[in-house]
């Protein structure tokens, strides 16, 4: 997932599991300034910030990241927490596409 023209995005309430292959694991990219990442799953992938994205006005926030980083520099960051708990074990974890 990739926020990028515009300001102010909202993502908030999502999961997305081990699916970001292609940009080395980073699941979300925000290079919108003004985006709110709030209360999102993220197992085994990452979240970046990238140019104007990664300003004091983004804000991530009471997420939760398994086997996850959040790289930014200067990104409001708050309660976002690294654990498995109360998810299930990543083992169980399975992911249904449909074509």
């Amino acid at each position: 997932m990739t926020l990028t023209n515009g300001r102010n995005h909202l993502f908030r309430n999502n999961l997305i599991v081990d699916n970001s292959t292609y940009y080395s694991r980073n699941a979300l990219l925000v290079f919108g300034a003004g985006t709110q990442v709030l209360t999102n799953v993220f197992v085994r992938v990452n979240v970046e910030t990238v140019g104007r994205g990664d300003s004091p006005d983004v804000h991530v926030l009471d997420n939760i990241l398994c086997e996850g980083r959040i790289t930014t520099a200067r990104v409001t960051q708050s309660g976002n927490r690294f654990t498995y708990e109360g998810l299930p074990a990543p083992r169980r974890l399975r992911v249904v596409t449909t074509p």
